[in-house]
């Protein structure tokens, strides 16, 4: 939902800024029983000058939120065919290109929350679901290598985990093709490091012997009793 001032406080920005590619304000968090959350939903309540590399561990508003500028969208084009975490991919192909922020210290929308149906957590999609999940991470990872993002910070170690515990997801799934591509790019993503890692290094020999989807099962089974 877009609250009544959005748009013009965000153009006002982008106009006063021009430095500034996209625009965005706070998120409203409302739940499902229309209570609300005292604080701004994700990171929409810190300013933030630049979307990488933060933007590797997740998005840090909901997709109502930002203004892009008409000429950042002509470079970057439209999004994807992808069904899950296309808004995601899109914003990290304009984190590629640089694109500063313009923070607005106002809600400027609200995400609403719902008990009925959604497609996110629609059990009959799962396998579509990891799928358009991988295509996904491959692109994110290769937009933050574009932008020249170091395997070494933080939030590229984020998503090399990310990577490693959808390798096991997909495995106890029963997509073993898929298990190992999300398991090759969690190594990519971490660097040197990974040659060197137990983990990996267990994994793949477990994988090799029993199976990706075994090892993906019995992973998720551990991860789950670790909890």
């Amino acid at each position: 939902m877009l609250l009544e001032r959005k748009l013009e406080l965000q153009v006002e920005g982008l106009l006063a800024h021009s430095e500034c590619k996209v625009s965005y304000g706070m998120t409203r968090y409302r739940h499902a029983d229309g209570s609300v959350e005292p604080t701004p939903w994700k990171r929409s309540g810190e300013r933030i000058t630049e979307m990488f590399p933060s933007f590797l561990k997740s998005r840090c508003w909901s997709t109502s939120n930002p203004l892009y500028r008409a000429s950042v969208c002509d470079i970057v084009g439209p999004w994807s065919s992808l069904k899950t975490e296309e808004d995601w991919e899109y914003d990290c192909r304009i984190a590629a290109i640089g694109a500063r922020l313009y923070y607005v210290a106002e809600y400027v929308c609200e995400m609403r929350d719902h008990y009925g149906h959604r497609l996110s957590k629609d059990r009959s999609r799962v396998f579509e679901q990891f799928r358009h999940r991988l295509e996904a991470h491959k692109r994110i990872y290769f937009h933050a290598r574009d932008a020249g993002i170091d395997e070494r910070i933080p939030e590229m170690r984020h998503f090399a985990r990310e990577c490693f515990l959808l390798a096991r997801q997909c495995g106890a799934a029963g997509l073993s093709a898929e298990s190992r591509t999300f398991f090759e790019l969690a190594r990519t993503a971490s660097g040197i490091r990974s040659k060197d890692s137990l983990d990996f290094l267990f994994y793949r020999a477990g994988a090799a012997i029993l199976g990706w989807k075994f090892m993906g099962a019995l992973s998720s089974h551990l991860d789950r009793l670790r909890k």
